[in-house]
């Protein structure tokens, strides 16, 4: 639920910007695909050394899914993760995408 909280607040705050830039909305496609090696799908933060670990949590979708996890691994792997930070970054960027979207309304042509 907070992995899709904070992709959500993600989504939302991509398409605001590209319904305000029309050429944005070709670079959505690849900061999707840069974001996959930094969520953590991949790379589990207690591989990192100790000195990045702490800048590898500063992205939101790096602690859910260490929460995953943590919840099918149990005690038998090392898991960092806060569990209200993704909850704020997600509150704050959904309420941020929601008014990227509502300040660019006008820019929406219905038929």
């Amino acid at each position: 639920m907070i992995l899709g909280w904070t992709g959500a607040g993600f989504a939302l705050i991509l398409a605001g910007i590209a319904m305000r830039y029309e050429f944005f909305e070709r670079f959505v496609t690849l900061i999707s695909y840069l974001l996959i090696p930094i969520s953590g799908a991949f790379v589990m933060v207690a591989w990192l050394p100790p000195q990045y670990q702490d800048l590898y949590l500063k992205v939101p979708f790096t602690h859910p899914i260490e929460m995953i996890r943590a919840g099918v691994f149990g005690e038998f792997v090392e898991t960092h993760y806060d569990f209200g930070y993704p909850i704020l970054v997600g509150a704050i960027m959904n309420i941020g995408g929601l008014l990227l979207i509502a300040s660019a309304r006008d820019r929406i042509e219905t038929q």
